[in-house]
């Protein structure tokens, strides 16, 4: 049985978070490692022009199904307690887990490699002109070199019809970055990777979604900060 326990959040309203870690299950279960983008990831494609957004995927592991074979292995008690006789009596609801879960060992390898698969179909044929993420060249900026120049990643790609560096994003379990040449050009490319991972059945969590930027900040709250650079009071 997976435990759970509610947690205040925002003052009014509580999150249950449900821990599999408790339950026994993770001693069967093997996930293999994997790695992750670092930091390096992002400015290996950007440089100090670059216009970056932010996308959270919503309900990360709840947006993948867990495998059959382990669904059956995998409940919660839902307890409902008669409140005349709590202590003495209880009622057991028992219901089982269909998809991915917190504290669950193979979960993060699970929705990162489901994730990857869907990058694929989000970038597209990048030699297609009309592809927000089009590059054709890929140009070495090596030390030692004529032109050199210290302000740009070492290996980057080129956009050569529209003469910039190419658009990218890079994901890290749910967080999306984006990069493009232009504030206009940074929006397109939230668009189209926002519709895209809808059209596959992930969630893409708008209401932590701002403008585009400049000004490195935290991720999920550049409406706050979109909204005091405009003067609102909302």
């Amino acid at each position: 049985m997976t435990s759970f326990f509610a947690v205040p959040k925002a003052g009014t309203d509580i999150r249950m978070v449900y821990d599999a870690t408790q339950c026994g299950l993770n001693d069967a279960l093997w996930a293999p490692n994997f790695s992750l983008p670092t930091v390096d990831s992002i400015l290996r494609n950007a440089c100090g022009s670059t216009w970056f957004g932010v996308i959270d995927l919503g309900e990360m592991f709840l947006n993948y199904a867990l495998d059959l074979h382990i669904r059956q292995y995998a409940g919660v008690d839902i307890a409902e307690l008669d409140a005349e006789k709590v202590g003495s009596t209880c009622k057991h609801v028992l219901e089982r887990w269909t998809r991915s879960l917190m504290g669950f060992k193979p979960s993060p390898y699970v929705c990162t490699e489901t994730f990857a698969w869907s990058e694929e179909i989000i970038v597209g044929d990048v030699s297609e002109t009309g592809n927000p993420f089009y590059w054709d060249k890929l140009i070495l900026n090596l030390p030692g070199m004529e032109k050199y120049d210290p302000t740009m990643p070492r290996v980057y790609r080129w956009d050569s019809i529209r003469g910039v560096m190419a658009s990218f994003f890079r994901t890290y379990i749910d967080d999306n970055r984006i990069g493009g040449a232009s504030e206009l050009v940074c929006k397109n490319n939230l668009r189209r990777v926002a519709s895209r991972i809808n059209y596959l059945g992930q969630q893409d969590a708008a209401r932590k979604r701002g403008q585009p930027t400049q000004t490195p900040r935290p991720g999920q709250e550049p409406n706050v900060y979109w909204l005091k650079e405009k003067g609102s009071t909302f």
